[in-house]
């Protein structure tokens, strides 16, 4: 009986130590995206704050493909010949020049949104949380930050 017992609880254990390691997202690693699932999320988030029409995605999804693509060429041609990856400023250009292409597929209210959509991008991606975002400040403004990022990349709302 005793043996039993014990080697319940080394299987309880051992499952409950698994368990764990697969929610490392919430305090360890980073969640490894795939690019589709990227792109599918950057044009969910411009369509939450532009209203896009069903051919605007598809057609901002196509751009956003083809910029991953450019990257991955890019980052190829790097490997291959034994040079540094590209740098800030040529992603920076790269990434305006997609942007430049979206915006021609915008209407005149929605290109509006989308210069204020990219300032807060920019502001997060710098660090700089956004109204949307709470950072060191104790998040008095109830949004979320990657810590509180749920598996689906919804935000969990912040325990008072």
């Amino acid at each position: 009986m005793k043996k039993i017992v014990l080697t319940l609880m080394v299987a309880l254990m051992a499952t409950a130590m698994m368990n764990a390691q697969g929610h490392r997202h919430h305090g360890g690693q980073r969640e490894m995206r795939s690019p589709e699932k990227m792109i599918e999320m950057r044009v969910e988030r411009l369509d939450k704050a532009l209203n896009l029409t069903a051919e605007q995605k598809r057609a901002i999804t196509d751009l956003y493909k083809q910029e991953f693509e450019a990257r991955k060429a890019q980052g190829e041609m790097n490997k291959d010949s034994k040079k540094e990856r590209p740098s800030k400023e040529q992603m920076k250009a790269q990434r305006d020049a997609t942007d430049a292409q979206v915006e021609k597929l915008l209407t005149g209210e929605q290109q509006a949104k989308f210069a204020q959509f990219k300032q807060e991008e920019a502001k997060h991606m710098k660090g700089g949380h956004g109204p949307k975002h709470h950072g060191a400040k104790g998040g008095q403004d109830g949004g979320c930050c990657a810590k509180d990022k749920k598996a689906d990349g919804d935000c969990c709302k912040k325990a008072e």
